[in-house]
Protein backbone atom coordinates (compact mmCIF):
# COMPACT_ATOMS: atom_id res chain seq x y z
CA UNK A 1 0.00 0.00 0.00
CA UNK A 2 1.33 3.24 -0.50
CA UNK A 3 2.23 5.77 1.84
CA UNK A 4 -0.41 8.84 1.74
CA UNK A 5 0.84 12.39 2.67
CA UNK A 6 0.32 13.92 6.07
CA UNK A 7 -1.19 16.99 4.48
CA UNK A 8 -3.84 15.24 2.96
CA UNK A 9 -5.05 12.93 5.89
CA UNK A 10 -5.04 16.12 8.23
CA UNK A 11 -7.77 17.83 5.50
CA UNK A 12 -9.51 14.59 5.61
CA UNK A 13 -9.76 14.01 8.94
CA UNK A 14 -10.62 17.86 9.26
CA UNK A 15 -13.65 17.21 6.73
CA UNK A 16 -15.15 14.37 8.52
CA UNK A 17 -15.13 16.66 11.44
CA UNK A 18 -17.14 19.18 9.63
CA UNK A 19 -19.59 16.83 8.00
CA UNK A 20 -20.09 14.74 11.48
CA UNK A 21 -21.12 18.24 13.15
CA UNK A 22 -23.91 18.80 10.35
CA UNK A 23 -25.04 15.43 10.74
CA UNK A 24 -24.95 14.71 13.94
CA UNK A 25 -25.20 18.14 15.60
CA UNK A 26 -27.83 20.23 14.04
CA UNK A 27 -30.82 21.67 15.73
CA UNK A 28 -34.03 20.45 15.21
CA UNK A 29 -35.25 23.99 14.39
CA UNK A 30 -33.53 24.01 11.18
CA UNK A 31 -35.07 20.87 9.92
CA UNK A 32 -38.46 21.71 8.59
CA UNK A 33 -40.77 19.84 10.46
CA UNK A 34 -44.78 19.63 9.93
CA UNK A 35 -45.60 22.58 11.41
CA UNK A 36 -43.53 25.07 10.10
CA UNK A 37 -44.86 23.66 6.82
CA UNK A 38 -48.59 24.59 8.27
CA UNK A 39 -47.17 27.92 8.92
CA UNK A 40 -45.44 28.48 5.37
CA UNK A 41 -49.24 27.82 4.48
CA UNK A 42 -50.92 29.76 5.57
CA UNK A 43 -52.40 32.83 4.34
CA UNK A 44 -50.79 35.98 3.36
CA UNK A 45 -52.22 39.44 4.33
CA UNK A 46 -52.26 41.49 1.58
CA UNK A 47 -53.80 45.49 0.57
CA UNK A 48 -55.41 46.09 -1.96
CA UNK A 49 -58.18 49.34 -3.04
CA UNK A 50 -61.40 49.00 -4.71
CA UNK A 51 -61.45 50.49 -8.07
CA UNK A 52 -64.16 52.65 -9.83
CA UNK A 53 -64.67 54.79 -12.66
CA UNK A 54 -64.22 58.61 -11.97
CA UNK A 55 -63.85 61.69 -13.97
CA UNK A 56 -60.53 62.59 -14.44
CA UNK A 57 -58.95 66.36 -13.53
CA UNK A 58 -55.97 67.51 -15.77
CA UNK A 59 -55.13 69.84 -13.26
CA UNK A 60 -52.49 70.29 -11.13
CA UNK A 61 -51.40 72.38 -8.14
CA UNK A 62 -48.36 73.48 -7.38
CA UNK A 63 -46.11 75.80 -5.69
CA UNK A 64 -43.73 77.90 -7.83
CA UNK A 65 -43.05 81.22 -9.90
CA UNK A 66 -44.49 82.18 -12.87
CA UNK A 67 -42.42 84.36 -15.22
CA UNK A 68 -42.74 86.01 -18.52
CA UNK A 69 -41.58 84.66 -21.55
CA UNK A 70 -40.48 88.30 -23.12
CA UNK A 71 -39.18 90.62 -20.61
CA UNK A 72 -38.02 94.31 -20.94
CA UNK A 73 -37.17 96.90 -18.67
CA UNK A 74 -38.34 100.28 -20.70
CA UNK A 75 -35.79 103.29 -20.12
CA UNK A 76 -36.19 106.33 -22.06
CA UNK A 77 -33.68 107.39 -24.61
CA UNK A 78 -33.71 111.23 -22.82
CA UNK A 79 -33.97 112.02 -19.45
CA UNK A 80 -36.54 114.55 -18.44
CA UNK A 81 -39.88 115.01 -16.42
CA UNK A 82 -42.48 112.65 -16.48
CA UNK A 83 -45.90 114.35 -17.30
CA UNK A 84 -48.33 111.74 -18.05
CA UNK A 85 -48.37 107.85 -17.09
CA UNK A 86 -51.37 105.75 -19.94
CA UNK A 87 -50.91 102.52 -17.82
CA UNK A 88 -52.13 100.85 -14.94
CA UNK A 89 -50.00 97.71 -13.95
CA UNK A 90 -51.11 94.62 -15.19
CA UNK A 91 -52.70 95.76 -17.95
CA UNK A 92 -52.54 94.30 -21.67
CA UNK A 93 -51.21 96.88 -24.15
CA UNK A 94 -50.60 96.50 -27.76
CA UNK A 95 -47.36 97.39 -29.65
CA UNK A 96 -46.85 100.68 -29.95
CA UNK A 97 -49.14 101.80 -27.47
CA UNK A 98 -48.18 104.76 -25.26
CA UNK A 99 -47.21 104.44 -21.95
CA UNK A 100 -45.25 107.55 -20.65
CA UNK A 101 -44.70 110.85 -21.64
CA UNK A 102 -42.06 112.85 -20.81
CA UNK A 103 -42.02 116.85 -20.60
CA UNK A 104 -41.22 118.28 -24.32
CA UNK A 105 -42.45 121.80 -24.22
CA UNK A 106 -38.79 123.08 -24.90
CA UNK A 107 -38.24 120.97 -27.83
CA UNK A 108 -42.31 121.80 -28.87
CA UNK A 109 -41.16 125.81 -28.65
CA UNK A 110 -38.24 124.88 -31.14
CA UNK A 111 -40.28 123.29 -33.69
CA UNK A 112 -42.80 126.40 -34.00
CA UNK A 113 -39.51 128.80 -33.98
CA UNK A 114 -38.15 126.02 -36.68
CA UNK A 115 -41.79 126.04 -38.27
CA UNK A 116 -42.08 129.78 -38.59
CA UNK A 117 -38.61 130.35 -40.11
CA UNK A 118 -38.88 127.94 -42.61
CA UNK A 119 -42.13 129.09 -43.64
CA UNK A 120 -40.30 132.61 -44.20
CA UNK A 121 -37.19 130.68 -45.78
CA UNK A 122 -40.21 129.09 -48.30
CA UNK A 123 -41.53 132.53 -49.12
CA UNK A 124 -38.21 134.36 -49.84
CA UNK A 125 -37.34 131.85 -52.11
CA UNK A 126 -40.42 131.86 -53.88
CA UNK A 127 -39.66 135.63 -54.36
CA UNK A 128 -36.40 135.27 -55.25
CA UNK A 129 -37.56 132.97 -58.09
CA UNK A 130 -39.70 135.44 -59.31
CA UNK A 131 -36.72 138.34 -59.76
CA UNK A 132 -34.12 136.18 -60.83
CA UNK A 133 -36.96 135.38 -63.88
CA UNK A 134 -36.21 138.84 -64.96
CA UNK A 135 -32.87 139.17 -63.56
CA UNK A 136 -33.72 141.22 -60.55
CA UNK A 137 -31.02 138.77 -58.25
CA UNK A 138 -27.98 136.54 -58.95
CA UNK A 139 -28.69 132.64 -59.24
CA UNK A 140 -26.01 133.15 -55.94
CA UNK A 141 -28.54 134.26 -54.05
CA UNK A 142 -30.84 131.80 -54.75
CA UNK A 143 -28.64 129.20 -53.95
CA UNK A 144 -27.77 130.71 -50.67
CA UNK A 145 -31.59 131.12 -50.10
CA UNK A 146 -32.31 126.96 -51.18
CA UNK A 147 -29.16 125.95 -48.42
CA UNK A 148 -30.48 128.15 -45.54
CA UNK A 149 -34.51 126.55 -46.72
CA UNK A 150 -32.54 122.97 -46.63
CA UNK A 151 -30.97 123.82 -42.80
CA UNK A 152 -33.99 124.75 -41.49
CA UNK A 153 -36.43 121.72 -42.74
CA UNK A 154 -33.14 119.31 -41.68
CA UNK A 155 -33.73 121.31 -37.95
CA UNK A 156 -37.55 120.72 -38.36
CA UNK A 157 -36.37 116.83 -38.94
CA UNK A 158 -34.07 116.97 -35.85
CA UNK A 159 -36.71 118.91 -33.02
CA UNK A 160 -39.21 116.04 -34.57
CA UNK A 161 -36.81 113.30 -33.69
CA UNK A 162 -36.14 115.00 -30.39
CA UNK A 163 -39.64 115.28 -29.78
CA UNK A 164 -40.83 111.88 -30.71
CA UNK A 165 -37.90 110.48 -27.97
CA UNK A 166 -39.90 112.02 -25.42
CA UNK A 167 -42.86 109.41 -25.48
CA UNK A 168 -42.13 105.74 -24.81
CA UNK A 169 -44.39 103.14 -26.30
CA UNK A 170 -44.47 99.39 -25.70
CA UNK A 171 -41.98 97.78 -27.64
CA UNK A 172 -43.63 93.96 -28.39
CA UNK A 173 -47.76 93.36 -27.30
CA UNK A 174 -48.56 91.65 -24.03
CA UNK A 175 -49.44 92.10 -19.85
CA UNK A 176 -47.68 95.12 -18.24
CA UNK A 177 -45.60 94.06 -14.68
CA UNK A 178 -45.18 96.36 -11.78
CA UNK A 179 -44.39 100.00 -12.55
CA UNK A 180 -41.37 101.96 -10.99
CA UNK A 181 -42.06 105.80 -12.13
CA UNK A 182 -44.50 107.94 -11.05
CA UNK A 183 -45.44 111.44 -12.38
CA UNK A 184 -42.91 114.40 -11.62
Amino acid sequence: MKNIPAWIKFFFIIGLLIASKFIFFSKKEDKPSDASKKKMSAPVAVNYFVTSFEKFSKTIFTTGKIVSFNQVEIYSEVNGKVTDIYFKEGETVSKGDLLIKLNDADLQAQLLKIKSQLKLAEQKLERLKKLVSINGVSQEEIDVQENELNVFKADLAFYLAQISKTTITAPFSGALGLKNISIG
